[in-house]
């Protein structure tokens, strides 16, 4: 693998453990100021993983038929 692929690799994750990370901390305060339940506050939470997920597959899928 060429470098510069590496490196925007590794780029893309830790940009998305960052964003995800970003959010721990702010939970609490969205739970007050929009009176979430501890549910919705899971949610909230779960949301960055399955949006991963959800955008992981197909675009996994489309570099299997197109080739990296």
């Amino acid at each position: 693998m060429r470098r510069p692929v590496v490196l925007l690799l590794y780029t893309a994750v830790f940009v998305g453990e960052v964003m995800w990370s970003a959010i721990v901390p702010l939970v609490p305060a969205y739970a007050h100021r929009y009176a979430l339940s501890p549910l919705q506050s899971g949610v909230l939470l779960a949301s960055a993983s399955i949006a991963i997920l959800l955008v992981s597959v197909p675009a996994g899928m489309v570099g299997d038929r197109l080739g990296v």
